[in-house]
């Protein structure tokens, strides 16, 4: 049902993103979120993302870039990639 739902990308993005958000620095979260997000737009993987997870992903690159960020080599892509994401779906 969850599979049919969201697809099979979709679920291994999630996955990709939990892992990475638990288990690893605020750099590497940022790269993680940067391939996640090119895999939802079609980019890296050729499954059908759903424009909800999309947004979700480009939003929670934005909310990493504005709460927590001491370093500009990790707030500039999450607040350019989150930006541009957003802006793609509106």
């Amino acid at each position: 049902m969850i599979v049919k739902l969201f697809g099979i990308m979709d679920l291994f993005a999630v996955a990709v993103l939990l892992l990475l958000h638990f288990s690893f620095g605020m750099y590497w979260k940022v790269i993680a979120l940067a391939f996640i997000y090119l895999a939802g737009k079609g980019l890296l993987f050729f499954g059908d993302i759903h424009s909800h997870l999309d947004l979700a992903i480009s939003l929670y690159l934005v909310l990493l870039a504005l709460v927590g960020f001491s370093h500009w080599f990790t707030f500039i892509p999450a607040a350019y990639l989150g930006h541009k994401g957003v802006r793609s779906l509106l």
